[in-house]
């Protein structure tokens, strides 16, 4: 598995909370020569206190092995990060990203956000109409060149809205349970360093593995530099897929990433209702 180089991939045994595996570039967050010095040590021994404490009032939520929690920020080496965690199997998976400029919203503002568009698409109507007028208003919070909503089922797309340059809306992308985004697809990865004996389980949730090179190449060849995307499910199936698409490196700011994650759900019902 390749990790995206803008941050780190940090894993720790949720019993012992000893570092199990990480990513090449780790050390560089966690003050040591290489990322294998962290074998066997402790999250709070390497990271502090005040990270292991995050770490575990995120532990006690129900949904952490579905859901990652972001846990706030951090000084990591000098270096401010956003910092997630998602659980898999018996390991705590830590990710750092770099902050760039971008504020938390209030619960305020995230509630407002999440009225407006949940106003959108509950209103009375044309839903085909809604569900475009959702796409304009996504793009205008994102940012983004292009954001798309594909409507799916198993035999392929049936319904496409789109707002920004239609060029770039058909790149493809993964449609994951998570929000997941690269920021640059030509950006150098990174692999895992692993502490011997211990097997890497499967990192889904990860907000920084790299997508396929089937979706890499799909958005070369479309002129698409970042993107991000979320899949869109209802009744345990897939409706559909959310892209955001932009032809210079970009990361969402962070209305957009917590209005899609509340929205996700009412998104996939509404496309549900469209068959």
């Amino acid at each position: 598995m390749s990790i995206q180089a803008q941050g780190a991939l940090l894993a720790v045994d949720e019993r012992s909370e000893q570092f199990l595996f990480g990513s090449e570039n780790a050390y560089r967050f966690a003050d040591v020569s290489r990322t294998s010095e962290l074998f066997g040590k402790t999250i709070r021994e390497v990271l502090g206190r005040e990270i292991t404490h995050a770490l575990r009032n995120a532990e006690t939520m129900p949904s952490l092995d579905r859901r990652r929690q972001h846990i706030g920020q951090f000084d990591l080496s000098g270096t401010i990060c956003d910092m997630s965690v998602f659980r898999v199997g018996s390991s705590l998976v830590l990710e750092a990203t770099r902050k760039v400029g971008d504020h938390v919203p209030s619960a305020y503002d995230v509630m407002k956000d999440v009225e407006v568009f949940s106003d959108v698409l509950l209103s009375c109507g044309d839903l085909e109409k809604q569900i475009q007028r959702f796409v304009a208003l996504m793009r205008t919070m994102s940012g983004y060149h292009c954001v798309s909503l594909e409507q799916r089922n198993e035999s392929g797309v049936l319904h496409t809205a789109t707002s920004g340059r239609d060029s770039l809306a058909g790149s493809h992308c993964e449609g994951k349970d998570q929000l997941h985004f690269v920021y640059d697809v030509d950006a150098p990865s990174v692999g895992l360093a692993v502490d011997d004996g211990i097997e890497v389980p499967p990192l889904d949730m990860s907000a920084l593995r790299v997508p396929s090179d089937d979706c890499l190449s799909s958005c070369r060849s479309t002129g698409v530099a970042a993107l991000a995307s979320i899949g869109l499910r209802w009744g345990g199936r897939l409706q559909g897929t959310l892209k955001f698409l932009h032809a210079t490196p970009r990361a969402p700011n962070k209305r957009t990433q917590l209005a899609v994650a509340h929205l996700a759900p009412l998104i996939g019902q509404r496309l549900s209702s469209l068959i």
